[in-house]
């Protein structure tokens, strides 16, 4: 039962990480559009020092 409960917890965990990813994701695409080169730089750089890897954060 304890296992259950820390799989259980663990994948909440990720999906809440993964969601809080993609709003930085977000905010830097947004940055990047008003012409905020260094401030979206700075929060792409943030987002994959974390360890979140994608084809669009690359571009």
């Amino acid at each position: 039962m304890k296992t259950k409960a820390i799989v259980i917890v663990a994948l909440l965990l990720k999906s809440f990480l993964v969601d809080a990813q993609q709003v930085k994701i977000k905010k830097a695409d947004k940055d990047f559009e008003k012409f905020a080169y260094v401030d979206a730089i700075k929060t792409y750089e943030k987002v994959a020092e974390k360890g979140y890897k994608s084809v669009e954060l690359f571009q």
